[in-house]
């Protein structure tokens, strides 16, 4: 059975991309097959905990890379630079964002950027052998990357915010059930702020087959019973769930490197760039709106209308 883990990065802030992402795995399926990948992820020699633990613009990008890099090449995948990262994560996903003018600048830089790729790819290694004694095979990770000008022209079609979130929860289960295959899956899911009712974006989801809501351990869960897929929101579950940490990892690495291109192509034209967060965006598009208008790019293409 496929145990999988899904969480976003960058759902705030008015610049750079929003990602969701899945990590998941494969193993023997018993009641107690969550609980066994969790037990092996936390035995990994890499930290997988909440993303926000191991990165803060203080801290710069080695922490998060050094964990991010080894559970995606725990799956047997090494990306040599950032389009082949993206490329191994985003395939299928509609927005591609190499025609993104600051993303597609770094497309041949060479991951990782601040760690060893020798030590990276031994780490990738030692995972994968702490997995196999255990039963659980990796799976390549899948990651819903959304630039601004994407989320604005959903936004016009579909006036609500979560919308971009259902739009990439919709195709990280499709990925998940291409995996899943004739066995079951279970997917553990952070809840997105006060959203407590998730029927409505299942049924969206999965039309041809009504979930049902039952309740475990206090959290609402939803089954597909014809998919043999059980689907549990929690809050901050991150903090519980070890396949949810690498979810979230793996969406604010790829968050991250993708914002070190938007602040490369920022700064190299006289602009001070700014996160997005917290209001920065205001005084951003201030001092970037001369070099837009030179560069036929409209506000819509750097920041969110929502």
């Amino acid at each position: 059975m496929v145990i999988g883990g899904i969480d976003e990065a960058g759902y705030g802030p008015k610049l750079g991309p929003m990602v969701m992402a899945w990590f998941g795995a494969r193993t023997e399926e018993t009641p107690e097959a969550a609980e066994t990948v969790r037990e092996a992820l936390g035995r990994l020699p890499v930290n997988v905990v909440d993303s926000k633990r191991l990165f803060s613009p203080k801290k710069g990008l080695r922490a998060l890379e050094k964990t991010a890099l080894p559970l995606i090449g725990a799956c047997g995948k090494t990306p040599a630079n950032v389009g082949e990262l993206v490329q191994a994560l985003t395939a299928g996903f509609p927005d591609d964002v190499r025609g993104v003018p600051w993303f597609g600048g770094i497309w041949d830089r060479d991951v990782p950027f601040e760690c060893e790729r020798a030590e990276m790819e031994e780490t990738a290694g030692e995972c994968r052998a702490v997995l196999d004694a255990a039963g659980i095979t990796a799976l390549i990770p899948a990651a819903a990357v959304m630039s601004a000008r994407w989320l604005n022209n959903l936004w016009r079609k579909e006036p609500n915010k979560g919308r971009a979130s259902l739009a990439a929860f919709r195709w990280l289960s499709q990925r998940m059930l291409e995996e899943q295959g004739d066995g079951g899956g279970m997917a553990a899911v952070d809840q997105q702020g006060g959203r407590t009712n998730y029927m409505p974006w299942l049924c969206e989801c999965f039309p041809d087959e009504l979930p049902r809501r039952i309740r475990s351990e206090g959290n609402p869960t939803y089954e597909l019973p014809r998919r043999k897929l059980r689907i549990t929101v929690l809050p901050k579950a991150e903090e519980h769930c070890r396949e949810v940490a690498a979810a979230s990892i793996v969406a604010k690495y790829l968050r991250e490197v993708l914002m070190r291109g938007f602040y490369e192509y920022w700064r190299e034209r006289g602009v001070e760039p700014a996160d997005g967060y917290g209001g920065s965006h205001g005084g951003f598009m201030q001092r970037a709106a001369a070099k837009l208008a030179e560069e036929g790019l409209g506000t819509e293409d750097v920041c969110r209308e929502r």
